[in-house]
């Protein structure tokens, strides 16, 4: 299946983190403020999705990474679906 939106390759100006799809965010839940990373992304239904990542027993750095990583694993799925299509 072909994406429905293509990737940027160099983030917005309003780019929080630097990385496209990744930004910092706060959680709520029941009044409670916790702070993760969202990372954005289109299902194979070419829904937006959003994938939270926090950072309650983590490090924030650790868990910057495995939002990065988990946002590039998804971009490199989808462009290799793409091509072989």
């Amino acid at each position: 299946m072909k994406a429905k939106h293509s990737f940027l390759a160099i983030p917005t100006r309003r780019s929080t983190t630097g990385v496209v799809g990744v930004c910092k965010t706060v959680n709520t839940v029941n009044g409670k403020k916790f702070p993760c990373y969202a990372v954005t992304y289109y299902d194979e239904n070419n829904k937006l999705r959003k994938k939270k990542f926090h950072f309650k027993s983590k490090v924030e750095s650790e868990v910057f990474k495995e939002a990065v990583a988990f946002r590039k694993e998804y971009e490199q799925k989808l462009l290799k679906e793409y091509l072989n299509s």
